[in-house]
């Protein structure tokens, strides 16, 4: 979308939009943002999460702890099959282990100190090096489960592959979210009505997002509109569901506190939360609800675009078997320590974010004056790093998938093949990165892995020429029609 501009303009385009947008792809004048951004990093806001909070008296949560900082500009194109959601849920009363100190539920901006206190609770937890892989273990039944359905994947359509894929995902982080299982790879999901409801709920929050992001939708912050009602009933459902999924982990821990198997420094994400008398229950839903539906349609859509990357290129494909066929064979569990021996199953994952990054860019408002590629910008500009430009412009060969430029072999490091780090960046940068990114890098780590055990991964004919394209999340046009042939 973007490239033709800067093809036409230079590294640096000024756009009148809703305003004024810098759009940026030079890696120097992208060190420069970060470096200037402030330690309370400023970005745009979504306004149906805003107007849901304040309309409804709760804590927001998606605009600051989503998975990807996300550009607010009209994204290429997209169709929206709307999903509905059942009838809105009654809010449940707050009643949390700890809660000494109450929720002020009409703070909403998120911006600035209150962003930094609404975020810091989790952050500083999943900043433990084993936050993520503390639920490796319980996280490869999930993948298991994943790969068993593929296995049986024949006459399945790409619409339901596609639903596989975003069933793995909100599977894997309600591990995590909610310390359970959530039923939605069982075979007998359908015959779940709640686990229906609460997928429906999951997969539809972003569709309607994109209503406001493509500017389809502009005046529910005036009013109670369609999209606004659609947003407010999806939200209110899912409150319900992980409101009900929260008060199960707090009778497990008051059952570990009575007969002293809790263990306060065990990196359990939900029971450190919960056990914290400063952190009321109101806040832990916000968190873990927002945690929650941020790791479902991203990570389906980047671990579709890997398996399409490893498909397209099966040398690569090859390779990353025979590395995982030699640390674990064709049946093992994905460990910690064997994941440390994968370094060709990390480049792979990588290269795959860089060749197709799962957000339109990073956007920022800068809190001062600076000075990109020459021009003086203004402080409070609106500057958006335009990922997928940048990637062009900084890589040789930019659209050949190939993961050993990320290798750090003899050879490379001879040739001063430097890469910079700001160079690929899909989980943001800095204090307002992503906090969930080690979950959703292990979630395709886990499914990637468990599915090439036994797998080979590949496309039919009238999938080869996919497009992709921007809605919230980077993902194909249409529903790939990926094969999966056994070993």
């Amino acid at each position: 979308m973007f490239e033709s501009l800067f093809q036409k303009y230079g590294s640096i385009v000024r756009l009148q939009l809703r305003g004024s947008t810098v759009l940026v792809r030079d890696i120097k004048d992208v060190e420069t943002v970060f470096r200037n951004e402030g330690i309370y990093p400023k970005r745009p806001s979504l306004q149906l999460p805003v107007q849901f909070a304040k309309r409804n008296g709760f804590k927001e949560g998606f605009n600051d702890l989503l998975l990807a900082d996300k550009s607010r500009e009209r994204p290429v194109k997209t169709s929206v099959n709307r999903i509905p959601t059942g009838s809105e849920k009654s809010r449940p009363k707050s009643c949390g282990l700890g809660g000494n100190t109450s929720a002020d539920f009409t703070m909403i901006s998120w911006q600035g100190k209150k962003w930094q206190e609404l975020r810091s609770p989790i952050s500083r937890r999943l900043a433990r090096v084993n936050s993520a892989t503390y639920y490796i273990l319980d996280q490869n039944p999930v993948a298991d489960d994943f790969r068993e359905v593929l296995e049986n994947a024949d006459d399945m359509t790409p619409e339901a592959l596609s639903e596989t894929f975003f069933k793995f995902a909100a599977e894997s982080i309600g591990v995590v979210c909610f310390n359970t299982r959530l039923g939605f790879l069982n075979p007998n999901f359908s015959n779940n009505p709640d686990a229906v409801e609460y997928l429906k709920a999951s997969k539809a929050v972003f569709e309607i997002l994109h209503e406001e992001i493509s500017g389809r939708s502009i005046m529910h912050g005036l009013y109670r509109n369609k999209t606004y009602r659609d947003f407010e009933a999806t939200q209110l459902t899912l409150r319900h569901h992980s409101g009900r999924e929260i008060m199960k982990a707090i009778n497990v821990l008051k059952e570990k506190q009575q007969n002293g198997t809790f263990d306060p420094e065990e990196p359990n994400l939900l029971f450190s939360l919960l056990s914290d008398p400063n952190i009321d229950f109101e806040t832990i839903r916000t968190l873990m609800n927002t945690l929650y539906v941020a790791g479902t349609d991203s990570t389906a859509k980047s671990l579709q675009i890997f398996f399409f990357n490893l498909a397209m290129n099966p040398e690569k494909q090859e390779i990353l078997y025979r590395e995982i066929n030699e640390v674990l064979g064709p049946d093992q569990p994905l460990t910690a320590e064997a994941l440390a021996r994968m370094p060709y199953l990390k480049a792979a994952v990588k290269e795959s974010f860089r060749t197709m990054f799962p957000n339109m860019g990073v956007s920022r408002f800068m809190p001062r004056d600076i000075v990109l590629s020459g021009y003086q910008i203004p402080a409070g500009t609106h500057i958006l790093i335009c990922s997928h430009s940048v990637s062009k412009a900084y890589f040789e060969n930019p659209e050949q998938y190939y993961p050993e430029r990320w290798l750090r072999s003899e050879e490379r490091r001879r040739s001063d093949s430097y890469i910079h780090p700001m160079s690929v960046l899909p989980f943001g940068y800095g204090p307002r990165n992503c906090i969930g990114r080690r979950f959703a890098e292990q979630e395709i780590f886990l499914g990637s892995v468990k599915v090439l055990q036994k797998l080979k991964i590949g496309v039919k004919p009238e999938s080869e020429k996919t497009k992709f394209i921007y809605t919230v999340f980077f993902g194909p046009e249409k529903p790939i029609a990926f094969t999966f042939s056994k070993r």
